[in-house]
């Protein structure tokens, strides 16, 4: 067979468009995928397996600490991959294979950038111990008396940030960091956990010894108190006991308990038997 001009001019057309078209294919193919807090190495190995495709890229340009959770539907591969990496990129396709090539030259790569700023109350007062990290990296730092915090040398590139204190409600966002420093000041609202109602049930002295196992009466005497009468007075309001006595103030008293009387029931004035006193202290004329 022989070709002439035309023909060639013909099949070099037909290659062009056929490689256009390769890379229209791959690049604009719209999937459905979930990310759920992956690395982006993770996030694009993922897209890799479910995008039927293979993506090159430079190691040490990967965004470093970043995570991704978002769910894409009907999205092509390159809007992905832009979203994943969270930056403006330069794709190449041949077949199914990609070539990510990120705006950032290797040097700026390689910078780092410092994160710095200050913690408050809502009343302005700075808050000591505030901690706050980087999600998925060893990044982190706590604020000190002036509420003030210093984090150095964090590679250029977006991260999850939380912002968390006892008392406080948490912050969560992103940062990106860029070459040189980032200052940032916080404000943290007070937690409002309603707490539970607590109830708090006492017993007084007497009540306490009359649950004990043995069968003990006591008696309340404060609402005797400011009443005029005698100790016997207060003993009949006991249940099984009986008090007799033959007269007024200083009359002979004789005391019944369940059936027992006379020396079977002893009575204590201060930790003393009463018959100790004699005939003296009565049971009638203590008041």
């Amino acid at each position: 067979m022989t070709f002439t001009g035309r023909n060639i001019v013909f099949l070099f057309l037909l290659l062009l468009v056929h490689q256009a078209y390769s890379q229209h294919n791959v690049l604009d193919k719209k999937i459905d995928i979930r990310f759920e807090g992956q690395s982006v190495r993770e996030a694009l190995k993922k897209l890799m397996k479910e995008g039927d495709c293979f993506i090159t890229y430079q190691p040490s340009a990967l965004p470093q600490g970043r995570q991704v959770t978002r769910s894409f539907r009907n999205t092509s591969i390159s809007t992905i991959i832009q979203e994943v990496w969270g930056a403006k990129l330069k794709l190449r396709s041949r077949g199914n294979e990609i070539t990510i090539r990120s705006n950032l030259r290797e040097s700026e790569v390689a910078k780092k950038g410092s994160f710095v700023g200050r913690i408050t109350d809502e009343m302005g007062e700075p808050l000591p111990g505030v901690t706050l990290r980087f999600l998925g990296t060893p990044y982190g730092a706590v604020t000190g008396i002036d509420g003030s915090y210093t984090l150095k040398n964090i590679p250029v590139g977006s991260y999850s940030l939380e912002v968390s204190s006892v008392g406080f409600e948490k912050i969560a966002k992103e940062v990106t960091i860029p070459a040189g420093y980032l200052k940032t000041n916080f404000m943290l609202k007070a937690s409002t956990n309603e707490l539970e109602e607590i109830v708090v049930f006492g017993k007084t002295e007497a009540e306490t010894i009359s649950e004990k196992a043995i069968t003990i009466s006591s008696l309340d005497v404060k609402k005797f108190r400011d009443q005029a009468i005698g100790t016997e007075e207060v003993l009949k309001t006991t249940t099984g006991l009986v008090v007799r006595q033959s007269g007024g103030l200083g009359s002979r008293v004789g005391i019944n308990l369940n059936g027992l009387t006379g020396n079977a029931v002893r009575i204590y004035y201060d930790g003393i038997p009463l018959e100790v006193y004699g005939n003296g202290l009565p049971v009638n004329t203590i008041p």
